[in-house]
């Protein structure tokens, strides 16, 4: 482990060293390796948000380090993966299986800040019930933040998911946190958008189609932009009423309300082969006092009322949940 020990020593003091702000590695640069048995193989893409070059690696089984050079300004960074030391990935898709593992890039140029990538993965089998056969529940959480010259931001995602719905207990649900900041002066909007998302789906009975769906959704600063449709939510029925907000016409031109907090929920139930369903929608804009709220209930129609897949992302029974953040 003395590599490791040496790697994290200069990994900590290019941390330390200050400097003015700048771009380089980005979320593209992440998940460019594979591992086999624990020896981690990385390439050296060159071309625009890539590497002019890579230097010798320091490594070991599970670990990974080397200096890189950026194309796009010249300046180094320290690249590192870490993952567990019997560790198989034959392709990038593959690393999000891996039960742990982080890359991160350091300023080896003067630059104060770190961009990091983190994933956790796990698969539980539950012994099956009676005559009911054994089943896996998997849970996946992962972790991508930058500071200082990655232009700061925080995304969190964490899925438990039970596919098996032949018994009538499988289940999904998904968060999604993402947050920017730190980059807007001339408004002094600090945070200039934070975003989070959860979702639920649990099967009724055997039928896939079947089921009770929770979404909940918040916006806030720049992630409250104007899109093609209307900024307009009009909701019939005795708790009805019209809901409106202001937000920016594209991320970061800052032409809206300042600090917009807009949210969403949807509650449904649908099971086709009874016949049966309810659904209720619930929006506010928590930026106006006193706050506008609406709502309404639906005993027999389950889907989304007043929803718009542009604003609050898509309502879908199943699935990984849907990016309606910023980049």
């Amino acid at each position: 482990m003395k590599s490791y020990r040496i790697a994290s020593s200069v990994g900590t003091v290019a941390l330390l060293l200050a400097g003015a702000a700048q771009a380089e590695p980005s979320k593209a640069s992440f998940d460019n390796w594979t591992v086999t048995s624990g020896t981690i193989n990385a390439g050296c893409a060159t071309g625009a948000g890539n590497f002019t070059s890579c230097g010798t690696a320091i490594s070991e089984k599970g670990f990974f380090s080397r200096l890189v050079v950026d194309q796009a300004t010249g300046k180094q960074f320290f690249q590192t993966i870490v993952t567990m030391p019997d560790a198989n990935a034959a392709n990038p898709a593959a690393l999000d299986s891996l039960a742990f593992a982080n890359e991160n890039f350091v300023s080896f140029s003067g630059s104060n800040g770190i961009i990091d990538k983190q994933r956790i993965f796990q698969a539980q089998v539950v012994p099956g019930v009676g005559t009911g056969a054994a089943h896996t529940v998997n849970f996946t959480n992962a972790s991508l933040i930058g500071t200082g010259w990655a232009k700061d931001f925080v995304e969190l995602t964490q899925s438990i998911t039970d596919p098996v719905v032949t018994r009538g207990d499988g289940f999904e649900t998904h968060f999604l946190y993402k947050q920017v900041g730190y980059n807007d002066p001339t408004t002094s909007r600090v945070p200039t958008g934070k975003g989070m998302k959860i979702t639920s789906f649990s099967p009724i009975g055997s039928i896939p189609t079947d089921g009770q769906n929770f979404v909940f959704v918040d916006k806030q600063g720049d992630y409250v932009v104007q899109p093609a449709t209307p900024n307009t939510i009009v909701l019939t029925g005795p708790t009805g009423g019209t809901l409106t907000w202001v937000g920016d016409s594209a991320p970061g031109v800052n032409t809206g309300t300042r600090g917009a907090n807009i949210q969403a929920i949807y509650i449904g139930q649908d099971s086709a082969t009874a016949g049966l369903g309810f659904g209720f929608n619930a929006y506010a804009n928590m930026t106006v006092n006193p706050v506008n709220r609406i709502a309404v209930f639906d005993l027999v129609k389950s889907a989304p009322v007043g929803w718009t897949d542009a604003i609050w992302g898509t309502t879908v029974t199943k699935g990984p949940i849907t990016d309606i953040f910023l980049p």
